[in-house]
């Protein structure tokens, strides 16, 4: 497939979702309730959103200075944010950008940096996990209103669900290492990719690095309950609700990918809502007032990431090692 193309699929799955969520509401309707929503409120999400994108910067530090790369946090937090801008701007290439941006500020080779960025994403998927087996049953007894059937449900499943995830870590520990025992140009790139995978076993201490991951993950909870209490007409819902809509809009993100999870989001957020009991309309309103909350704010800090780092980003550094 040409690659313009590629880049512009996830745009036009983007616009048709979006526009199936919203084909019902009418705008002046969407208008009003957005009106309605309290400064206080939006503003306590926008500082959570700021929150999550700073305790990612820290995370990836840590994972960075287990490989012995001395980052600091602001240039980690720059990297991150001219990543996240890129990402918004072009599909798939907020990584890449943030790796190529910490090689030139601080000589981190790119094969280490990107394999740290994969040991976050399995940071992400294992709190994900821990997350979704406290909030599915809730969701389950939320729409089935029985508690004990969504319990026995999950208890049936998560032994199935632990064991893929151990076989696919497996896998991909087996990968790297037969990778590495290859000779040639790519031995080295393999290696540091490996490294930079398996930075979690290194980070000291873990246990608080393993909190981290939870947080990273409350606050984007905790931005979704202040957005519930923003709108009156979510005024009612609960954390139980916001951790709800956050695992389920996670994975189906993962599983239906958009550009900036536009349309997938409307989508899936307003029918998590519908579930637990709100209209369908100001489920979807909900849905479109969270989503341009919590992107617009997400935006704007990228934006300035995006131009710090064009300031600051010059010629390549050489690698350095702490002593």
């Amino acid at each position: 497939m040409p690659k313009p193309l590629r880049q512009l699929l996830p745009w036009l799955l983007a616009l048709g979702l979006a526009y199936y969520a919203l084909r019902n509401v009418p705008l002046s309707q969407l208008l009003a309730e957005i009106r309605r929503a309290q400064a206080g409120w939006v503003t306590l999400a926008g500082g959570l959103v700021v929150g999550h994108t700073l305790l990612r910067a820290w995370r990836w530090q840590l994972l960075l200075r287990s490989l012995r790369r001395p980052v600091s946090l602001s240039n980690a937090l720059t990297a991150l944010l001219a990543g996240n801008a890129a990402s918004m701007l072009i599909p798939g290439a907020g990584e890449l950008t943030r790796c190529s941006a910490l090689r030139r500020t601080d000589g981190v080779p790119l094969a280490e940096s990107i394999g740290s960025v994969v040991a976050e994403r399995l940071a992400d998927l294992l709190a994900l996990a821990f997350v979704a087996g406290l909030v599915l049953p809730f969701g389950a007894a939320k729409v089935l209103g029985d508690l004990q059937t969504s319990l026995s449900l999950w208890r049936e499943r998560l032994p199935l669900f632990l064991g893929l995830a151990i076989v696919l870590v497996l896998l991909a520990a087996a990968a790297f290492w037969l990778l590495g025992l290859g000779s040639g140009r790519w031995q080295g790139q393999i290696q540091a990719l490996g490294a930079g995978f398996t930075s979690i076993g290194r980070v000291r201490p873990l246990g608080p690095y393993l909190l981290l991951n939870l947080a990273i993950h409350a606050c984007s909870i905790l931005s979704l309950y202040a957005l519930f209490c923003a709108l009156p007409t979510t005024a009612g819902l609960g954390l139980g609700e916001a951790a709800l809509v956050f695992v389920l809009t996670t994975v189906g993100g993962m599983l239906i990918p958009t550009q900036a999870g536009v349309g997938s989001y409307h989508l899936l957020a307003s029918r998590v809502l519908w579930l637990c009991g709100i209209s369908l309309t100001d489920a979807t309103i909900w849905a479109t007032f969270a989503h341009a909350v919590i992107n617009l704010t997400s935006l704007l800090i990228s934006l300035l990431g995006l131009l710090l780092a064009v300031r600051i980003v010059g010629p390549t550094q050489p690698a350095p090692t702490e002593s």
